[in-house]
């Protein structure tokens, strides 16, 4: 007779979720399972005061145009993230390196030297891969959490745009 596993049995795996399962790099890509080291998505957040002047960004730029989280929910998450950053659970990191990276891509080149005193490149780079890492680390392929699915979502729309528009300002 055929038995099914439950799903959640199914993507749970014997080792410690900080250990790593497979090599990886940063150049690994969550969705074929390789696994970067857990310590490391704690160094690519911003400080408190640019996570609020992002979180701002995205609620002026980005959330007018697709409706995916719910502000008051996630409003909690960036205040405690503010606080203490390393210990943000794995689920809420990935939103939040999302939110970033979409933040960041709504703003102009100039916009991100002066707001950060970064180039937008630079900015990017450091949190499309914080977003892979923390979603990797928040096990995408294998969960039904709706703040991870709703991180995957804005970095498949940012990646989106990014490939379409070439880093071209969304306004």
């Amino acid at each position: 007779m055929l038995q099914f596993r439950d799903s959640k049995e199914a993507f749970q795996d014997s080792s410690s979720e900080d250990e790593l399962d497979t090599p990886g790099d940063d150049n690994a890509d969550f969705l074929f399972g390789m696994t970067p080291a857990s310590h490391q998505t704690a160094a690519l957040h911003p400080g408190p005061s640019h996570i609020l002047k992002l979180w701002q960004i995205y609620l002026a730029n980005v959330n007018p145009l697709m409706k995916i989280i719910h502000r008051p929910t996630v409003h909690p998450i960036i205040v405690d993230a503010t606080t203490d950053v390393e210990h943000v659970p794995r689920g809420p990191e990935a939103l939040l390196f999302a939110i970033y990276t979409a933040a960041v891509l709504s703003m102009r080149d100039a916009e991100c030297e002066v707001t950060f005193g970064e180039s937008r490149s630079s900015l990017l780079a450091r949190y499309r891969l914080g977003t892979r890492r923390s979603l990797t680390r928040a096990k995408l392929m294998g969960t039904s959490d709706l703040v991870v699915l709703q991180a995957f979502v804005i970095y498949l729309v940012s990646q989106i745009h990014i490939r379409l528009f070439r880093f071209q300002v969304w306004r």
